[in-house]
């Protein structure tokens, strides 16, 4: 049900966000990151329809699927049954571990085996040789080697953030310091369904992971629910509608959206940390709105 809650909760968050980014991007050109073409990774037929796009773009024309159904239309995609195996086999591999693993069948060789290649790191690591393997078969061991290299130094740094953003979390946590927090937000005497977005909110910006905030935030919530007097999905939608309020420097995810949309990070604070921090008080007023008459 919470899940269903989440999804329906979305929805006026989703049109909003739309919005207010396609706002910004108006209001502001100069936010948006210039783009160039190099012209020696595409073929002639990809060049064509890119410079179709491209002029479209500069006529101030919205682009449509059939502009991108024309560009895939040019490459030599792997086969869906390929590119799904791929993607859903670390999936796959990673729910028997968990399955096998609360039954008596894990003790067995089988078992054994289906809970060594269900670890998470095993999975993926399949998954990343079948698709070396397959889906670049057509290319030379030094350009697949490069292109894992890219990879690499794309999401090192992420990595890195999102595991020291972790510990603090943890420390946070071990040290009491989030419990005082709220309790010294509860002692103010506001009313209750503030308390969840405010506590998402506390929980989120000195470390910066959203994951664990939302952890300590509920946490923190779930022995306060009933002397507060709010709606248990109210309260879990609200830590984590607040849990990415906001999404600044120390978030591993805000250097995602700065590295693989081209922004540097003075353009990112002044649009994506602003928009982290705009749509969630959308949200916030939503909630307050809907605990009127949830209970």
């Amino acid at each position: 049900m919470f899940i269903i809650a989440g999804l329906l909760f979305s929805i006026p968050l989703f049109i909003f966000s739309v919005f207010l980014f396609r706002w910004f991007g108006n209001k502001y050109p100069q936010f948006v990151v210039p783009y160039e073409i190099d012209r020696s990774k595409y073929t002639e037929a990809q060049l064509k329809v890119l410079d179709k796009i491209d002029a479209k773009i500069k006529a101030g024309k919205e682009l449509e699927n059939e502009d991108f159904t024309e560009l895939l239309s040019t490459e030599k995609l792997p086969s869906a049954g390929l590119s799904f195996t791929i993607l859903l086999l670390p999936v796959f591999l990673i729910l028997a571990n968990t399955l096998v693993s609360q039954t008596a069948f894990k003790a067995t060789i089988v078992g054994e085996i289906i809970t060594f290649l269900g670890n998470p790191v095993i999975a993926l690591f399949i998954s990343l040789c079948l698709g070396a393997f397959l889906l670049a078969k057509d290319l030379d061991n030094k350009t697949v080697v490069g292109m894992m290299n890219d990879a690499l130094r794309d999401a090192g740094p992420i990595v890195m953030i999102t595991a020291g953003g972790g510990a603090l979390g943890a420390v946070v946590k071990a040290t009491g310091a989030a419990g005082m927090m709220a309790n010294g937000i509860v002692a103010i005497g506001i009313p209750g369904i503030l308390v969840p977005l405010l506590i998402g909110t506390i929980m989120r910006f000195p470390q910066g992971s959203g994951t664990t905030a939302m952890i300590t935030g509920s946490a923190i919530i779930a022995p306060m629910l009933v002397t507060l007097g709010i709606n248990p999905y109210l309260a879990g939608l609200a830590v984590c509608l607040t849990a990415m309020c906001p999404s600044f420097l120390n978030d591993s995810y805000f250097h995602v959206v700065t590295s693989f949309s081209g922004m540097d990070i003075k353009t990112s604070l002044k649009t994506w940390t602003i928009g982290s921090i705009l749509v969630p008080v959308f949200g916030s007023v939503i909630i307050c709105i809907l605990s009127l008459f949830i209970h």
